[in-house]
């Protein structure tokens, strides 16, 4: 029956309270009596359409703020972000509810990892289809300047504030914390988030309980590194472990049967997902792939950080695989390409279709990614997580797609089929291009997708005979 006021009833302060009191001190929200009123001010109006739980008795108060409601004894008790006047004026009759809130925050930190958080960036969804790449930068951004921002605060040469032992306050705070006072990122947060669910639709401020995946975009649920140039070590990540020789080998081999049946040159390369850990992949330094050899091959997170480089280079597009392994788990290889006979087909209105059976994993569609679309001018190279993903986005379930004006992507469930299908993507455009200089009016009478799928069931295992002979070619001339 006590009275309690908050400054709006989806106030994200009175949430976690409200919360709190009902989960864990099973005290029903039905047993108050709810007020709603500005702070210090009155006037305060909700900002969120509301669908309060039945049985709820929430009382608007127009005329007075919550200092004046409890100043003045009408109500009981106020759940406030910021003190209230009455409170910071050292009112007689108002205390603090819990004087201790440091130790019990503490325990309730250490008991259930969950730091409650308060707001939250948004993005208008026009914007994000628009400029996918726009929410990771700010993501980046933010990120970054959260670090400088403890950073400074950490230093103790220079005091940031007139607090005397600040920086070992906040070393202490940082290291109760499991390392990060104030973590970015949905993994990092998760418990939180969950919690904050969970209160919001109890309290029919949300009116279904939702997870982080609906509200954030893929390109910010992925962990990164910032690296300062200057100052700090580069970090790598922890490999996954050892490889086998045999499987390094064959990712070797790869790219040079890839540059042998003309598919790749100079430029373009091959990846296979790492074998014991789906988050890894495994990809030769930047390379002619015709020179790769099995020492070359480095271990690369999802985000395209090496695990250990030994001061190799890296190839700029290695998000376009790293960005596709995150999206498909179905696949465990991709290969990179600027096939010659490809290209056309990415710059003209003439879709690519498959032209015999050998290429009939392109009659599922070969769908074209354009940079522009989301990125605007560019030097055309997908050479970040945010390209990477538009790539993997257009991609979707298809198994090959173009860029115009760049090359093609070719994917499978083994490095084997991603090779042939990169191959075969080739020679069926040199077919297309044959057979659309042959053709009357009639067009091309290209598989269709039933087809398409009955033959390239065939092909999953036929195909290795392919496989076979361009892999004994390349062990014949390099004894491995």
């Amino acid at each position: 029956g006590k009275r309690v006021g908050s400054p709006e009833w989806a106030h994200s302060a009175a949430v976690w309270m409200r919360g709190w009191i009902q989960n864990d001190k099973d005290i029903d929200l039905t047993d108050i009596h709810w007020v709603q009123a500005g702070a210090n001010a009155p006037g305060r109006e909700e900002k969120v359409e509301l669908n309060l739980p039945d049985g709820i008795n929430l009382e608007r108060i127009k005329d007075k703020s919550l200092s004046e409601l409890l100043a003045n004894g009408e109500i009981d008790c106020a759940i406030i972000a910021r003190p209230p006047t009455c409170f910071l004026e050292n009112h007689p009759d108002i205390v603090r509810l819990f004087p201790d809130y440091i130790k019990m925050e503490e325990i309730y930190f250490k008991e259930t990892e969950v730091w409650p958080i308060m707001h939250i960036l948004a993005m208008k969804r026009s914007v994000h289809d628009d400029h996918p790449w726009v929410a990771r930068n700010l993501y980046n951004a933010f990120l970054e300047s959260k670090e400088q921002s403890v950073s400074r605060l950490l230093d103790p040469a220079i005091s940031r504030y007139p607090l005397p032992w600040l920086a070992t306050y906040a070393r202490d705070m940082r290291d109760f914390m499991n390392g990060d006072p104030f973590p970015y990122g949905v993994e990092e947060n998760r418990k939180t988030w969950e919690q904050m669910a969970l209160y919001s639709y109890q309290q029919g401020i949300a009116h279904r309980q939702f997870t982080p995946e609906e509200i954030f975009p893929p390109s910010v649920s992925t962990k990164v590194i910032i690296i300062r140039g200057g100052t700090m070590a580069k970090i790598h990540p922890p490999s996954a472990g050892a490889v086998a020789p045999a499987i390094t080998a064959d990712l070797a081999a790869a790219a040079r049967i890839l540059a042998a049946r003309g598919v790749v040159d100079g430029f373009g390369h091959v990846s296979m997902r790492h074998p014991a850990a789906p988050d890894r992949y495994l990809m030769a330094k930047s390379l002619a792939p015709a020179l790769v050899k099995p020492t070359d091959v480095i271990e690369y997170t999802l985000d395209s950080d090496p695990c250990e480089d030994l001061g190799r280079g890296s190839f700029l597009e290695r998000f376009i695989h790293g960005e596709i392994y995150k999206m498909r788990p179905d696949v465990n290889a991709v290969v990179h390409s600027h096939s010659p006979s490809v290209i056309p087909f990415g710059l003209v209105k003439n879709q690519m279709k498959a032209m015999f059976h050998n290429a009939a994993f392109l009659a599922q569609g070969v769908p074209v990614f354009d940079i522009r679309h989301s990125f605007g001018m560019t030097d055309m190279l997908v050479c970040d997580c945010a390209k990477g993903l538009a790539l993997a986005e257009t991609l979707e379930d298809k198994h090959v797609a173009l860029m115009r004006a760049h090359g093609s992507v070719a994917t499978g469930d083994s490095l084997q089929t991603a090779v042939f299908r990169a191959v075969y993507t080739e020679v069926n455009a040199r077919i297309q291009l044959s057979a659309i200089s042959i053709a009357d009016n009639g067009g091309i009478e290209a598989l269709e997708q039933e087809e398409g799928n009955l033959a390239d069931e065939i092909n999953k295992t036929a195909g290795m005979r392919a496989w076979n002979l361009w892999r004994t070619e390349i062990r014949s001339q390099n004894n491995w």
